[in-house]
């Protein structure tokens, strides 16, 4: 995914993982903002029904990544959690 989105555009990535954008432009805000909404846009594109359905509540990108990352820990649980 990291290269994926990275290919894009590398602010992306860094919105996806750290949710601020480090920019010398005075509308960074603005700029943060697009760059979430693109980066929400490609991960909800990759991801199948049940992550769908974890990261459907999410506000932002790194939102989602967090919440992904947990689901994708362990697994086991998420099978779990289905039952």
């Amino acid at each position: 995914m990291k290269f994926f989105v990275e290919s894009i555009n590398r602010k992306i990535w860094n919105v996806i993982t750290n949710n601020y954008l480090m920019s010398i432009f005075e509308n960074v805000s603005s700029e943060r903002e697009y760059l979430d909404c693109v980066a929400m846009n490609i991960i909800v594109s990759a991801l199948d029904s049940n992550e769908l359905l974890k990261v459907s509540e999410c506000s932002s990108t790194k939102e989602m990544w967090n919440t992904l990352e947990e689901y994708h820990k362990n697994p086991r649980s998420a099978l779990m959690e289905k039952e």
